[in-house]
């Protein structure tokens, strides 16, 4: 019998990689415990902080441990929209520490998309139950990760309160 030819085993290997790639992506249910819809006492101590949207209160664990992989963070945010997880805030000091975090990111939920090829350092992660974006410079960036359910919740009631109002004019 013919041994493989070495194009052959490198197809097979390159598939292999690829398709392990993708089943070992796991979904992107929340962060560090805190799962999507968890309600702000599910927090331990949770210290209020700065909110980033109307609407939102976002909160910080004081003994949180500012790493991800091998980067280190400055602050990460859980940020809760009608007492539910519904988004978080990571930022980060540096392009090494982005770059650490991509990988990191790449290990747990799969290669990420590319929708601005022309911006260097911009990712995207999307699952049926969240959408996550990666973004950074030399001089640091942040990881935001969004709830798709909640989300989808908030524009409702926004384009329902928008209406709402038009129609009161």
């Amino acid at each position: 019998m013919k041994s493989p030819t070495p194009a052959l085993l490198l197809l097979v290997l390159a598939v292999s990689v690829f398709n392990g790639a993708v089943f070992a992506a796991q979904p992107i249910n929340g962060f560090r415990g805190l799962r999507w819809g968890d309600p702000v006492s599910s927090i331990p101590n949770a210290r209020k902080t700065q909110s980033l949207a109307i609407g939102e209160h976002c909160y910080e664990r004081p003994d949180d441990t500012l790493t991800m992989g091998k980067a280190t963070l400055s602050d990460i945010r859980y940020c809760f929209y009608k007492d539910r997880f519904s988004s978080l805030v990571i930022t980060f000091p540096s392009e090494r520490d982005g770059d650490a975090i991509k990988l990191a990111l790449t290990e747990a939920y799969g290669v990420p998309s590319q929708p601005h090829p022309d911006l260097k350092h911009h990712y995207r992660w999307r699952t049926s139950k969240a959408e996550a974006i990666l973004e950074y410079r030399p001089e640091g960036g942040a990881f935001i990760a969004n709830s798709e359910a909640l989300r989808r919740e908030r524009k409702n009631e926004i384009r329902s309160s928008t209406k709402n109002r038009s129609a009161d004019r």
